[in-house]
């Protein structure tokens, strides 16, 4: 069997759905989740209104929380 190209599970599809959504007129906010920060200018410049980032946010939180605790403050 020949390979014709990437499959489609290579390819990201936000970006062609952020850019369809606002070619068709849509008026609301959308956010997204992304996992490598590289990818948070690709998703703005899509049209994304906000880029989550779990792992950064979830690293920001525990340190909040670990430095909190260390100075007797809860976090």
């Amino acid at each position: 069997m020949r390979h014709h190209g990437p499959d489609m599970t290579t390819l990201d599809p936000r970006p062609t759905l952020l850019r369809t959504l606002e070619r068709e007129g849509f008026e609301g906010s959308v956010a997204v989740a992304i996992y490598r920060h590289i990818d948070a200018e690709l998703m703005k410049s899509a049209g994304a209104a906000i880029v989550l980032e779990p792992f950064e946010d979830a690293a920001d939180t525990t340190l909040k929380r670990v430095l909190g605790s260390l100075s007797g403050k809860d976090g």
